[in-house]
């Protein structure tokens, strides 16, 4: 999925929503009012079309670019691999989130409301609402 925001027109009016465009999926995506995703958010697409899990993102969440949300996960054991073993786990992203730029957000990660995720994070672990998290992995660093 590529998720763009059309661009305030010349007199500075917000656009009306985003346009969201799929590439593969058969996974929900439920997406709150007012989500704001700059050019580059996505969300890797299964391996195989059943091999998918919905992705909510609450209301007025922001999105900075190259953005990824990834929901695919894959066995560890050399064996499961090779027999070609997958699944996916769902995100779901609490309203008015901010994603930085590059943020990379794991299988069945869950991210409270009113967080913060700095650029570049990775997000292995919920995160809880209220909260500024930075790093790899992404580390709670204080309270908002």
């Amino acid at each position: 999925m590529h998720v763009r925001t059309p661009r305030p027109d010349l007199t500075g009016a917000a656009p009306s929503s985003a346009v969201l465009s799929f590439e593969a999926s058969d996974g929900a995506l439920v997406v709150g009012h007012t989500y704001a995703a700059h050019s580059g958010i996505s969300r890797s697409p299964p391996a195989s079309s059943w091999q998918s899990s919905p992705i909510t993102i609450g209301d007025v969440v922001h999105a900075g670019l190259n953005v990824q949300l990834l929901t695919p996960t894959h066995p560890i054991g050399a064996e499961a691999r090779r027999a070609k073993w997958e699944s996916a786990r769902p995100i779901v992203i609490g309203a008015n989130v901010w994603l930085g730029g590059g943020v990379i957000v794991h299988p069945g990660v869950s991210i409270g409301e009113h967080t913060v995720v700095g650029a570049r994070a990775v997000v292995t672990r919920d995160l809880p609402a209220n909260v500024v998290a930075i790093g790899n992995p992404a580390r709670v660093v204080r309270s908002v």
